[in-house]
């Protein structure tokens, strides 16, 4: 029901009638029919799976977006506690009257017929997962058994506690008599409010909490040759080092240090206000791209275009290279041509090289890149520039 609107908001990114979302790890399926009781109230959908898109983007068809979900036959039961914090304000004793009164209603919720992966079946009690999109949850040690499995939340993905404040008053509220903020209650609320974590904390929190990714922060500097600092980055949650792990396997150890490069710089740009999770590209077509670029096949520029799209719409990278005619030439022969084309259309500039503006190489390797639409080899170019201004 979370991932499906009959009336989709402005920039929404998940099923709604006539709309086409990637199953995760599945198909694309498009919402062909809205099944609604009596009252109205909807109650399931009939999709059609679109054939071929496990792993790959569908033809002309726009993807939405991407939809956790799991097997209504296959998958097991289980109870899901949700806990929050525990008293409405920061330090509750600080308020007049009992300290009770700042109890937080809603400090835990209790899903009991929640479904999880079938995989989940042997989790050891105490042992620590996360839910995609949802958060972190420790199999409890005391009430969990197999066949009765209880999960416990310890860490939300995202703190939604601020906007319930705000819409509880505890910000303040304008005053009826000027229109005024009550800016005394703003300020004491502000001045016992606890400070807010930096990324490297809560990265640093997060691998306390999950043994998996403390190993990785620990072991890959040495096994990928990587810095402490991009490490960090690596390691602050599962999504982000499963799609560094499965890249590296696909491009070869040696590419390291490059897909840790494309994931710290590419990905955030590309990712907007989505969570990685939702995202169509894997870690094999990750891989892929960045083997394209290390060696040459095409060029840096093309490999961003190309990373565009695998983060919108998923897909096969050599499939992309092949439909834009994005590969990088670096047939002498073919650039050969284009510099001699850039040298006799700019005499000044050759005559100024000459007499000692040596700078002006990087003019021509402009012209030719530009001429090439920024397939040719820049160093084949450099190479054939030189050679032909002597």
């Amino acid at each position: 029901r979370d991932d499906f609107a009959l009336d989709p908001p402005a920039g929404y990114q998940r099923l709604a009638p006539g709309r086409t979302v990637r199953l995760r790890h599945g198909y694309c399926v498009t919402c062909d029919e809205v099944l609604t009781d009596d009252a109205g109230e909807v109650v399931g959908l009939r999709v059609s799976h679109v054939p071929d898109t496990v792993g790959n983007a569908p033809e002309g068809v726009k993807v939405s977006g991407v939809i956790h979900w799991v097997s209504a036959p296959e998958s097991i039961p289980a109870e899901v506690r949700l806990y929050d914090r525990l008293f409405r304000d920061p330090r509750p004793e600080d308020g007049a009257g009992d300290f009770t009164a700042n109890l937080n209603p809603e400090s835990l919720e209790i899903v009991p017929g929640a479904r999880v992966e079938p995989s989940l079946a042997g989790a050891e009690p105490g042992s620590r997962w996360q839910f995609e999109r949802v958060g972190y949850f420790a199999v409890d040690p005391v009430d969990s058994r197999p066949g009765s499995l209880v999960f416990n939340r310890i860490v939300t993905l995202r703190d939604s506690w601020a906007g319930r404040a705000e819409l509880a008053g505890g910000t303040g509220a304008p005053s009826t008599a000027t229109g005024e903020l009550d800016v005394t209650r703003r300020a004491t609320k502000a001045s016992t409010r606890p400070p807010k974590k930096s990324r490297t904390e809560y990265r640093a929190e997060a691998r306390r909490r999950d043994p998996v990714l403390a190993e990785r922060f620990a072991a890959w500097p040495a096994a990928h040759g990587l810095s402490e600092a991009d490490t960090d980055l690596l390691t602050g949650d599962r999504a982000t080092g499963d799609l560094f792990e499965g890249a590296v396997v696909a491009a070869g150890a040696s590419a390291a240090p490059a897909v840790a490069r494309w994931i710290i710089n590419e990905v955030p740009r590309e990712l907007g206000e989505r969570e990685l999770a939702d995202v169509p590209m894997t870690a094999a077509a990750l891989g892929s791209l960045v083997s394209a670029v290390e060696s040459k096949a095409i060029s840096g520029p093309a490999g961003k275009e190309v990373f565009a799209v695998l983060m919108e719409q998923g897909g096969d990278p050599e499939q992309i290279i092949a439909e834009r005619g994005l590969a990088q030439v670096s047939d002498e022969g073919a650039i050969a041509a284009m510099v001699e084309e850039a040298i006799a259309a700019n005499p000044d500039k050759v005559e100024a090289y000459r007499a000692g503006k040596t700078a002006l190489a990087g003019f021509f390797v402009g012209q030719v890149v530009r001429a090439s639409q920024g397939k040719a080899n820049p160093q084949v170019i450099q190479k054939l520039v030189a050679e032909r201004l002597g």
